[in-house]
């Protein structure tokens, strides 16, 4: 979502903490939470959730990643892949018809993401999102904590192969 809101304000009266203040910018309203800071003297803005917004683009980012660990945790997967049979690399990725959903993990991580048409008649076309070789590594790795014991055992196991094959 576009961000143009204006953030800077000329205000002929003094603030109070936690005041509230309403902004019409393009028929919407959006409310702001102001803090006066009293060493500087100067405005803070905290923008909170506005209409049409997700829960997911409120989040700190690390709720972001407990959220998108358990959704890899569950449509996910990772693994060992070689190109031409000689050099193998470790890659993730999570494929699922819900363009946002991919887009989330694109923005968060990296990678690239992209189109996979329908492979029958009666499927639907999906979004795939996939990193490889260090990022995809680094990328397990941060999810790690959240990801079930069937998988922590899985990418301790992939990352053994992965050394003995280098």
């Amino acid at each position: 979502m576009k961000e143009d809101w204006v953030v800077e304000w000329n205000l002929g009266h003094p603030l109070k903490e936690d005041q509230n203040h309403k902004v019409w910018r393009r028929g919407a309203v959006r409310t702001e939470k102001r803090e006066l800071n009293l060493t500087s003297k100067e405005l803070k803005t905290y923008k909170l959730p506005v209409k049409n917004s997700s829960v997911y683009d409120n989040l700190p980012d690390n709720e972001k990643l407990i959220f998108l660990s358990g959704v890899f945790d569950g449509e996910g997967s990772f693994g060992i892949w070689s190109k031409l049979k000689t050099k193998k690399y470790f890659a993730c990725s999570v494929e699922m018809t819900d363009k946002d959903m991919i887009q989330r993990f694109y923005k968060f991580f990296g990678g690239c993401m992209y189109l996979c048409k329908r492979r029958k008649q009666h499927h639907k076309d999906t979004w795939r999102w996939r990193i490889n070789g260090q990022g995809a590594l680094s990328t397990v790795d941060k999810m790690i904590n959240y990801l079930s014991n069937r998988r922590k055992e899985k990418f301790k196991n992939v990352v053994q192969c992965l050394k003995i094959s280098n």
